[in-house]
């Protein structure tokens, strides 16, 4: 995608993939990813090239400085992309970063409070937000095995708690319940099902 640019240069100035949050959603710009983020601050964009959709999908629509276009793609959605995990810009930020000077803030989840998820977080000296949060309930339990299967349903039942999965849930359960591929199924099912701000585009 970029010419052979980065064949040989050093892992540090290699780009490092995002999105562009052109939602404001308060989870980020890609929930398929996570359910926390980094949000950069405004100098990098001065840096980072844009395509829609992901570059999985070997796109033909590029940005550099004006994005707009790429957001009017993203907002008519006509390759009709899952608008909860797929209908993303995807960011690419060229050369290194540094927390302190390029990292406005780490957004996490509150499940994550009183972890060693947030402890680490604090300690990275910059500033630490948590946004509403992801709550997938088992009521939701037939839409994901629609979804996902009924093994991902089954993995959501185990680890539930109090009849809820959150983020953190999942991550206590990767060290002896879900292995990767699982723990990313049930994910998209929480980012899917579990939360309450993203407006469908």
């Amino acid at each position: 995608m970029f010419g052979g640019a980065y064949d040989n240069a050093h892992p540090s100035l290699r780009p490092k993939y995002g999105a562009l949050n052109y939602r404001h959603d308060p989870a980020g710009g890609s929930r398929r990813f996570g359910s926390c983020h980094i949000r950069l601050a405004s100098h990098v964009r001065s840096r980072t090239s844009f395509c829609y959709p992901d570059s999985y999908w070997e796109p033909h629509h590029y940005a550099v400085d004006d994005v707009r276009p790429l957001i009017v793609l993203a907002e008519e959605n006509v390759l009709d992309l899952d608008p909860f995990l797929d209908n993303y810009i995807e960011a690419h930020v060229h050369g290194a970063l540094s927390v302190p000077e390029d990292v406005e803030a780490v957004v996490l989840d509150p499940s994550f409070k009183g972890t060693r998820i947030g402890t680490a977080a604090a300690s990275l000296g910059c500033a630490v937000e948590w946004h509403g949060g992801f709550r997938l309930s088992l009521n939701c339990l037939a839409n994901c095995e629609t979804f996902r299967g009924a093994a991902v349903a089954d993995a959501i039942t185990q680890i539930a708690e109090c009849g809820v999965v959150t983020p953190v849930a999942i991550w206590r359960a990767r060290s002896h319940l879900l292995d990767y591929q699982m723990a990313k199924w049930v994910w998209h099912c929480v980012a899917r099902y579990g939360g309450n701000s993203l407006v469908a585009t």
